[in-house]
């Protein structure tokens, strides 16, 4: 949920196939927003529309530092995934398949 909290914010809609900058426009509550909310009172103006759009909300969440504090979580969940992978009790072929899955799903473009 979270690299698509980030696909929506920051990707490229000719990759992902959506348009960008969904979640602000409905106003979700994503990890990205509620991060950001409490460090700059810009954020709540912005996602109900009292001032410029999602192009500004976002370089806001990159200034704060948010968007890298996102992509630093994802690194964590990936690593801790990895983590209890290896000591599953499955066959080795199983465990490298869901490692590969893991990584794959979490640094995807869409």
């Amino acid at each position: 949920q979270l690299r698509d909290d980030l696909i929506d914010a920051f990707g490229d809609s000719t990759i992902s196939g959506k348009p960008t900058g969904l979640d602000f426009a409905q106003q979700k509550m994503t990890l990205l927003v509620a991060l950001a909310m409490p460090r700059d009172d810009r954020i709540s103006r912005l996602l109900a529309g009292q001032s410029a759009g999602g192009a500004t909300l976002a370089q806001i969440i990159i200034d704060l530092g948010v968007r890298g504090e996102v992509e630093r979580r994802i690194d964590h969940l990936v690593n801790q995934a990895q983590a209890a992978i290896t000591t599953a009790p499955l066959d080795p072929t199983w465990r490298d398949e869901l490692a590969r899955v893991a990584v794959q799903v979490a640094y995807r473009q869409k």
